[in-house]
């Protein structure tokens, strides 16, 4: 419903792009394809083509929000090109985007394109570098890249912003022992011996 008549005075697209985003949120919440098929035709003007996906999401260009609730919805149904073309076009308007950049660097290190995955996550690293999932990301995918004792490093920066992080360690652990370090490998197991212990 339209707070206070709102219709008359709105555009059509304004109104179909509003509807869109907040049946984007609930289909999300709620997990339902089928919510999610309504909003992603309420929110691209154009006609959906898992073919072209850029063809799909230029008419929003410089839409930066609808753009990354089209990308949750598509990455919900498992359509990675058409999330991958949402977030590019996002990135075209707002290179800084977080959201943006850390959705291309998972969907390239899923592809197994860890160089491209990479250099999206310098961009989101030099973009912020206060938030420890940003530096576990780029761990993992520098390990892709068999480059350990970079990814050994940025999954310590991770740990340093966040120590509560089990799963960075459990990885920094695994790491260290491919990397030849059992000592310190040891080291942080023992440290995830003991918060589990205090999680029991």
């Amino acid at each position: 419903v339209v707070f206070d008549n709102g219709e008359a005075r709105l555009e059509p697209r304004e109104l179909d792009r509003a509807r869109g985003m907040l049946l984007a949120t609930i289909a999300v919440d709620a997990r339902s394809p089928q919510l999610a098929a309504q909003a992603a035709e309420l929110l691209t003007p154009a006609d959906i083509n898992p073919n072209d996906p850029a063809a799909t999401v230029e008419p929003l260009a410089g839409d930066v929000e609808a753009l990354l609730s089209l990308a949750e919805l598509f990455d919900g149904v498992g359509q990675a090109a058409l999330t991958a073309a949402c977030y590019a076009q996002a990135l075209a308007t707002d290179p800084v985007n977080q959201t943006a950049l850390m959705g291309l660097a998972r969907i390239e290190q899923q592809r197994g394109s860890f160089n491209t995955a990479l250099a999206f996550a310098d961009r989101l690293v030099a973009a912020n570098s206060t938030v420890a999932e940003v530096h576990m990301l780029r761990a993992t995918i520098l390990g892709g890249l068999g480059r350990w004792e970079e990814g050994i490093a940025a999954a310590a920066e991770a740990i340093a912003l966040d120590p509560t992080r089990i799963d960075a360690r459990s990885w920094l652990v695994r790491s260290l022992r491919v990397a030849g370090d059992s000592e310190r490998a040891e080291a942080e197991q023992a440290i995830i011996d003991r918060m589990e212990a205090v999680q029991e």
